[in-house]
């Protein structure tokens, strides 16, 4: 991480470009952190807060951050606003370019006559007002109840991003079905024994790499599949006795693709342009 190293042995002069250095040290960091876990195609979403609440008298928004087009900003609160005049209300949010006057301060040169600088403290923010939805706008955001904030699709990517059962049909003597999730999938059922398939294509994920074997050994039975590129399955099982059924079930690969399914989030309407 980046810091400023001070000179201990002396005076040590401080421009503004130090001051520069050391603020991306704490929001570089950050910044990567957020764009790395959000879903790429969403360049507006909610961080943090952001909660829309409607009732058939008012609607109201909690305070939070907000990813607006790769920059992090602080979203003010909309207090509890009647909505009887409206016929669709929605909270649009737009950001406020906005320079804190506490900040402004008079500048020596140096044939000492002072210049008034107020533009020192940027504190940009995204403020919030009731809008009817189906108006034309051509900047900013709609947020409606139920917007899904950073923590939910991180949700969405880690524990809803998995699928039904999936059985493949019409290959004898298999009984196979398969589950994904992320980028694991899961093979259950059972095959016979003394039995050496060839390759059928099934429509399994693809194997990361290429190309899945996966063994089973136990004191009575040998099982052997594997997944091809193609997403075909052989088998080779065998017994040391009788033909009898050999249980796959909980064998597992890894997928070259991941299984997610995430919707759009149809709550966040954009209106950037």
């Amino acid at each position: 991480m980046k810091k400023l190293k001070t000179n201990n042995t002396g005076r040590m002069p401080l421009w503004q470009a130090d001051l520069d250095w050391i603020q991306n040290a704490f929001t570089e960091p950050i910044m990567a952190l957020v764009n790395e876990l959000k879903i790429p195609s969403r360049y507006f979403m909610p961080i943090t807060g952001c909660k829309v609440t409607k009732t058939e008298e008012i609607i109201s928004m909690t305070s939070g951050w907000f990813w607006w087009a790769g920059e992090m900003l602080p979203v003010r609160a909309l207090e509890p606003t009647k909505i009887s005049s409206f016929t669709a209300p929605a909270v649009h949010l737009e950001k406020v370019i906005y320079y804190d006057q506490d900040g402004a301060r008079n500048f020596i040169k140096a044939d000492l006559t002072t210049e008034s600088v107020s533009d020192v403290w940027q504190d940009d923010y995204i403020l919030p007002k009731v809008v009817e939805r189906f108006g034309s706008f051509t900047t900013g955001v709609h947020i409606l109840p139920g917007a899904r904030t950073l923590f939910d699709d991180i949700k969405l990517c880690t524990t809803d991003s998995e699928s039904e059962w999936n059985t493949i049909y019409g290959v004898d003597p298999l009984d196979v079905s398969f589950k994904r999730i992320g980028r694991m999938v899961i093979l259950r059922g059972a095959v016979f024994s003394q039995v050496e398939s060839t390759p059928v294509t099934l429509g399994l994920p693809r194997p990361l790499g290429g190309w899945a074997t996966l063994h089973h050994n136990t004191s009575d039975s040998d099982l052997k599949l594997c997944v091809t590129g193609e997403g075909g399955l052989s088998v080779e099982a065998h017994t040391g006795g009788a033909p009898l059924l050999v249980s796959l079930t909980g064998m597992m690969y890894m997928a070259e693709d991941p299984y997610i399914t995430i919707p759009v989030d149809t709550n966040v309407i954009v209106c950037e342009q």
